[in-house]
């Protein structure tokens, strides 16, 4: 008797086995994936390049052979050539005052002329290579139609102008 019940065991343990054909089990998408992974190092000189937020607040040359990184933690912008790998200079700003890029960033541009966009929910406005600031930008829910008040800061996160500044471009987000 228990040969039998463990024969029937044993039959319903192998009946039950997946039904995968050789078809799906080779459609995996992923299987010939390849990446690779590049380090690049650069020369800061004596200086410190911060990378403490990535390149979250950085924006390239056209050329793709300049790249501007800010620091956020001292408001300075480092001016790297990316095809010397070294550091050229730091363009410094200040934090507050009447050319203060604020506190909080969420977007760096630049811009034709040897000028920037720096994007926050405090302060946003275009500034010159010298840290001084040239423009202000205001907008509000009330300038976006159908914005509402309540979704007002996603304006800033990504916010981009064109380069004859004419228009700003946003992707508006709901913040929870």
């Amino acid at each position: 008797m228990t040969r039998l019940a463990l024969f029937a065991v044993a039959l319903i343990a192998f009946s039950c086995g997946s039904n995968v054909s050789k078809d799906s089990a080779s459609s995996n998408v992923l299987e010939d994936i390849n990446f690779t992974i590049d380090t690049v190092v650069v020369n800061p000189g004596e200086e410190i390049i911060n990378l403490a937020s990535g390149l979250r607040l950085s924006d390239l040359s056209p050329d793709k052979r300049t790249l501007y990184l800010l620091d956020d933690k001292d408001k300075s912008l480092s001016v790297i050539d990316l095809e010397e790998l070294k550091l050229l200079r730091k363009l410094p700003f200040e934090r507050e005052g009447p050319n203060g890029i604020g506190q909080y960033l969420y977007a760096v541009q630049l811009l034709p002329d040897e000028q920037f966009l720096f994007s926050g929910f405090q302060n946003t406005g275009i500034y010159s290579f010298q840290g001084e600031k040239l423009e202000t930008i205001k907008i509000s829910a009330a300038d976006v139609e159908g914005m509402n008040e309540a979704d007002e800061n996603s304006i800033w996160n990504g916010l981009k102008i064109s380069s004859d500044k004419k228009y700003l471009f946003f992707a508006s987000r709901k913040f929870l």
